[in-house]
Parts: C-alpha cells; structure tokens; sequence
C-alpha cells in the first residue's frame, strides 16, 4: 500500500505528465518523418487503426505550456 501511496504522490507531483515509450509518435511526429503533412498523416493513420496494424493511445504532456491528453500512434508488429 505505501508503494501505491508513494507512485500516486510521485504521478500527482509531476503533474500527472506521461512520457511515451518507444515508438509512440504524434501525428505530426510522423508527417515529419515520412515526408507529408500532418494531416495527411492522420488520414493514413484512421486507416491503419481500422485496419488493426496502428494503435492509438493518449498521453498526458505539456502543449501550450499545460498538461492535455495529446494523441499517440504506434505501429503494431
């Protein structure tokens, strides 16, 4: 119970900000790497997760100089 109290503390002293993992990209992040515009990149992306070979999860980070739930997608292996 003291590690679960401790790791809450800890997450709510951080200001509850997630740090994505390896692979986790923007939509803007990956526009950037393959050459197109971000929008675009979000249109293959929808198809990708209808298709099951992308998946989708928000991360809590700081944009426009506050934490919001900011959209992350990963291609699944």
């Amino acid at each position: 119970m003291a590690n679960l109290l401790a790791g809450l503390a800890a997450a709510l002293a951080a200001g509850g900000i997630e740090t994505p993992g390896e692979g986790w990209k923007t939509s803007e992040a990956w526009g950037e790497e393959c050459g197109v515009c971000r929008d675009y990149a979000l249109k293959i992306l929808r198809r990708g997760i209808k298709a099951g070979k992308v998946e989708l999860r928000k991360f809590r980070i700081m944009s426009g100089g506050r934490p919001a739930p900011v959209p992350h997608y990963r291609v699944i292996s």
